[in-house]
């Protein structure tokens, strides 16, 4: 099987811009078609909430930290979670409201 990569968009800055202040720059330009693959460095829920509203599919490396709430296993090994975000001081309630529609697929693109 052969690989296919393409260059869509690049960002080059200076050596005072990081790599994931420059990756927010791209995340516009991702179309409902693409799949966005980033690793580890890259997570931040702003940076994920970002790069989804673009339609794009993604699929990310997160830091060994992040504790997911599991929803159900895919039948490629890998699995589907929910992940809500760190600043919003959600009440354990709110939290168990949200993985239950998540779970019953309301949630769910």
């Amino acid at each position: 099987m052969q690989s296919r990569h393409a260059i869509v968009a690049a960002d080059v800055s200076g050596c005072w811009d990081g790599e994931q202040t420059l990756a927010y720059s791209l995340y516009e330009l991702l179309v409902e078609d693409m799949l966005l693959l980033a690793d580890r460095g890259f997570y931040s829920f702003y940076a994920w909430g970002q790069a989804r509203r673009s339609g794009a599919q993604l699929l990310w490396r997160v830091q060994a930290g992040l504790r997911p709430y599991w929803l159900c296993d895919l039948d490629d090994g890998s699995w589907l979670a929910v992940i809500t975000n760190p600043v919003v001081g959600l009440h354990r309630s709110q939290k168990d409201r949200l993985r239950e529609d998540a779970r019953q697929s309301r949630l769910l693109p």
